[in-house]
């Protein structure tokens, strides 16, 4: 691997003798060019570079749960987990992302998946989620914690808005596209997802959230 960039700290190994891998630190310092800090990343490269751009190739990451700063400008990365559970009616998943803005996906174990929707979806604490179900189901969850990452061409961005005893909101959350995930949280502590009456996608800045009756919550978009 080459990497035209000077300052270099240090490049994986850790300590002698560690089993830490890939890329660990890259400070320039007062050199020429971008200053990147990778926390707790496994099999990530760093290739192509020039003058104030480093291609960072995250085809085999693992363990992205950290931040990036280039240049001054700092992003939280996008930070995933999935777990398998079998004949399972309730279940505590320990995420560790330190936020209850998450998103929670639930799978079958059929081939294709298919999304299965359970009773409730508790956000037991800042690193906990609960899934329960009316009876025994077999699968995957797959938990998201997104927040406003954007490298090169891809771009993932979040939006959230409360919202307080009213059967319709109205939101306006500018991401520019209608390829959204959208999640709607109640004002319990812990907090329960739960499902809409309807969620009408208006253009690809604004969505409009129905209940059939007077809720209170919070509202968070993923686009």
């Amino acid at each position: 691997m080459t990497i035209g960039i000077g300052g270099i700290v240090s490049l994986g190994g850790g300590s002698a003798g560690g089993a830490a891998s890939g890329i660990q630190t890259l400070n320039p310092g007062n050199n020429i060019g971008p200053t990147v800090q990778i926390n707790g990343v496994n099999g990530i490269s760093v290739t192509s570079p020039s003058s104030n751009t480093i291609l960072i190739d995250g085809a085999g990451l693992s363990g992205l749960i950290g931040n990036v700063s280039i240049s001054g400008i700092s992003r939280n990365l996008v930070a995933s987990y999935s777990a398998l559970f079998s004949s399972l009616t309730s279940g505590i998943f320990s995420h560790n992302f330190n936020t209850r803005e998450t998103i929670v996906q639930v799978y079958d174990n059929s081939s294709p998946p298919r999304v299965l929707f359970p009773d409730s979806i508790v956000s037991e604490n800042l690193d906990q989620v609960s899934v329960l179900f009316n009876r025994p189901q077999t699968g995957r969850v797959v938990i998201h914690a997104p927040s406003g990452i954007n490298l090169g061409s891809s771009s993932v961005n979040k939006f959230a808005q409360s919202f307080t005893n009213t059967t319709s909101v109205n939101i306006n959350h500018n991401l520019g596209t209608d390829d959204i995930l959208v999640q709607i949280k109640d004002t319990n502590s812990p907090a329960n997802i739960f499902i809409p009456d309807k969620i009408l996608i208006v253009d690809s800045n604004n969505i409009t959230v129905s209940f059939n009756s007077a809720r209170s919550g919070k509202v968070i978009i993923i686009g």
